[in-house]
């Protein structure tokens, strides 16, 4: 098969800059420059087509989303029928009774839940829940919270946690005053001295801990969520943990259902409709209740279409076992380029981001240049080849990923490293 050709997702761009600052969203941009895909048409179970007809095995999935497969039957069919009765209605619809009652079913600390539309949105309100119970402002966070003022990064910060520099408050975004991010402090939870050391400084003024566990690649992640924990309680701070990312996908109650240490509250998102817009806040009842001390609102929190695929992507993740397929796929893939690693003697790393169901491979080698050099071969390759695979974020498997995708994912990257390393690698 012969390399892809991204002729007119090129020429889209062009026009698109004209229109759209920048060209693209914020996470859409182009993955290699000149080398991957701009403009996706469709999508259907595991694979999507791009403007330029290429067809693709999907592992970045929307960004995690799309957690059942692209176009899934049975969640199109129930938000068809939704469809008939109305999608935004003037008071509270019955559905919404039914998702929050399923969530607090099936994750550990909920006992009450709200609902919002975006991941950004869920984090922020938990942080305004935890403050208003607390009556404390400050906040420690670790990891990507979103794009609101109080927690986004600067442009030039890296998203992967093994490549970012030590702890450091927020960095200064355009657009954003300082002043917002006073009360914010970031801690590297990959060396708990300085979360120690922020709650200590501060003490008595810190109302949340807040942790994406993806964040925890270099650290062992049960142990290290319990010290999280231990310390938070010691200084009577709420813990939060966002799990944007992994709910739904370790397993059905997420990181926390998975290893037995649970949080105070918890916010949901990516893979909880299967691409349809929705999110939520969980947690403990006292705390929870603080939602009615303080303002959060949203005109389409309570919009049916979403609501009706929650139920139905976590009704079939249940059916069907998702979270114990994402963990076969992921520990196949994991285990295959392990293998293709150490037999083609490559310094390189499989691993799970933070576990085998969001799987990525990271290059090691010393010399930054040598590592720049054959990461951005391997992964224009796999991506001309037919799979996508982000470079510098963790990938993410679908109920509609096969063994076959697996197998002929690992057949294209041993190509690719293959060229890789006789292009850079000195024998």
């Amino acid at each position: 098969m012969k390399l892809y050709s991204f002729e007119k997702s090129e020429q889209m761009l062009e026009l698109a800059k004209q229109v759209f600052p920048g060209g693209v969203q914020a996470s859409r941009f182009q993955l290699i420059y000149g080398s991957s895909p701009v403009y996706i048409t469709k999508g259907k179970g595991s694979h999507c087509w791009d403007v330029d007809g290429n067809e693709f095995i999907d592992f970045i999935l929307s960004f995690g989303p799309i957690i059942l497969g692209y176009a899934y039957p049975k969640v199109n069919q129930a938000v068809k029928r939704q469809l008939e009765e109305g999608v935004l209605l003037t008071f509270n619809p019955p559905l919404q009774n039914q998702l929050l009652k399923k969530l607090i079913e099936i994750i550990p600390c909920a006992e009450m839940a709200t609902l919002h539309k975006t991941g950004s949105e869920a984090t922020s309100a938990s942080i305004r829940i935890a403050r208003a119970f607390t009556g404390k402002n400050k906040v420690a966070m670790c990891g990507y919270h979103g794009w609101h003022d109080w927690c986004v990064r600067g442009g030039g910060t890296t998203t992967v946690p093994w490549e970012r520099s030590p702890i450091e408050k927020t960095s200064q975004v355009p657009g954003v005053p300082p002043s917002i991010k006073q009360d914010i402090y970031e801690y590297d939870a990959n060396d708990l001295t300085s979360l120690e050391r922020i709650l200590v400084e501060n003490k008595d003024e810190i109302a949340a801990v807040i942790i994406a566990p993806e964040e925890l690649v270099l650290s062992p992640l049960k142990q290290t969520l319990q010290e999280i924990k231990q310390m938070t309680h010691q200084h009577e701070v709420v813990l939060i943990f966002d799990e944007i990312k992994t709910g739904f996908r370790i397993s059905l109650g997420g990181v926390q259902e998975y290893l037995g240490v649970i949080p105070d509250l918890t916010t949901v998102s990516k893979g909880m409709a299967n691409g349809f817009p929705i999110a939520a806040v969980v947690g403990k009842k006292e705390i929870m209740e603080a939602f009615t001390k303080t303002a959060i609102s949203g005109t389409f929190n309570p919009e049916t279409i979403a609501i009706i695929a929650a139920l139905t992507t976590i009704e079939e993740l249940e059916t069907f076992q998702g979270p114990q397929h994402f963990w076969s796929l992921g520990e196949k893939l994991i285990t295959g380029l392990n293998n293709l690693a150490e037999n083609m003697k490559i310094e390189a790393e499989a691993t799970g981001w933070p576990l085998a169901p969001m799987p990525f491979l990271r290059f090691k080698y010393e010399d930054l240049k040598l590592r720049e050099a054959i990461r951005r071969d391997f992964f224009t390759r796999v991506i001309r080849k037919g799979i996508l695979l982000h470079p510098a974020h963790n990938w993410f498997i679908s109920l509609s990923h096969t063994e076959k995708d697996v197998e002929h994912t690992l057949t294209t990257c041993e190509e690719a490293l293959t060229v890789a390393k006789q292009a850079h690698v000195k024998k």
